[in-house]
């Protein structure tokens, strides 16, 4: 039997693209995948699926210049204690003398050679701790508990703070 040209070309862009994924495949970082997929030290996997469900009913936020509005599920817990894992960033203008007084969480998106990254399209939250924390001096995966604590007025640093919070540096994946 003898292949026609077209069949050997398609033979042959299968193969070299199955070669490229499989190059790919070994030399990719095994911290390239979402941090959602990566189990943390001490957390179980329904503790996991919590975090990812917390971040989930923070979604549906939105703000104009004036006001921010919110779900009524997410109103429902104001004043509620809420835990959350996610990338903590220090803002130069809310650490004082090497104390951190207040931070952005925002959910984590992936580790990389290039370090942690965060999933920038999706709510922030202002973290307020209970005690200043020393600056990491970089951005850290945390898990923060603390009161949650909505401001329904678009003046603030975010729409949704953390307040007396607890937070917990959690190990690089």
């Amino acid at each position: 039997m003898r292949l026609r040209p077209w069949w050997l070309a398609t033979i042959g862009v299968m193969a070299i693209a199955g070669a490229n994924w499989i190059g790919w495949q070994a030399i990719r970082s095994p911290g390239d995948a979402s941090l959602n997929d990566v189990p943390m030290a001490g957390v179980s996997g329904s503790e996991a699926a919590d975090f990812a469900d917390s971040w989930r009913a923070l979604n549906g936020v939105t703000s104009d210049d004036e006001r921010n509005t919110f779900p009524p599920a997410l109103q429902a817990r104001e004043g509620q204690t809420l835990t959350l894992r996610g990338v903590l960033f220090t803002v130069p203008q809310l650490v004082h003398e090497g104390r951190v007084i207040a931070a952005v969480l925002a959910p984590p998106a992936k580790f990389s050679c290039c370090g942690l990254s965060c999933d920038a399209g999706s709510t922030m939250v202002c973290v307020i701790p209970r005690d200043p924390l020393a600056d990491p001096g970089r951005r850290r995966l945390a898990r923060v508990t603390g009161v949650l604590h909505l401001h329904p007025e678009a003046d603030g640093l975010t729409a949704i703070d953390l307040r007396a919070a607890d937070v917990t540096w959690l190990p690089d994946p």
